[in-house]
């Protein structure tokens, strides 16, 4: 079978809002996306920060990493650990109800730590 025999049915389901209060804006940081080089059978942790604005609201995290993602996670800046997953095919879907605040003055107060490990060939 090809893929032209096997059509594909999907299905998207949308909700609007009444009313809008603030504007939504995804976190999709590329700006390390191509650091993963880890060398045949090793592994290599890639960690960014990424700062958000003041007065960010943050409701829901997830991940896109490829097969050699093992491990991503998401720390506070207090080191909490806000989001992990495992599976780069399938990664976790966070949310937080009500959402995180991050009113902090400093930058630091309002940075995100995100870090993958990649394995090549390890496991």
């Amino acid at each position: 079978l090809t893929a032209e025999d096997t059509p594909m049915h999907a299905r998207l389901n949308y909700t609007f809002a009444t009313e809008q209060r603030t504007p939504l804006v995804t976190i999709f940081d590329t700006s390390v996306i191509f650091a993963g080089n880890a060398a045949p059978f090793t592994t290599q942790t890639v960690c960014n920060d990424h700062v958000l604005p003041r007065g960010a609201r943050l409701f829901e995290l997830s991940s896109h990493v490829h097969r050699f993602g093992q491990h991503f996670w998401i720390d506070a800046p207090d080191g909490e650990r806000l989001y992990e997953s495992f599976v780069y095919n399938d990664p976790v879907y966070r949310r937080y109800d009500p959402p995180l605040a991050f009113d902090g003055v400093t930058a630091s107060e309002r940075t995100l730590r995100y870090c993958v490990l990649y394995d090549n060939g390890i496991a």
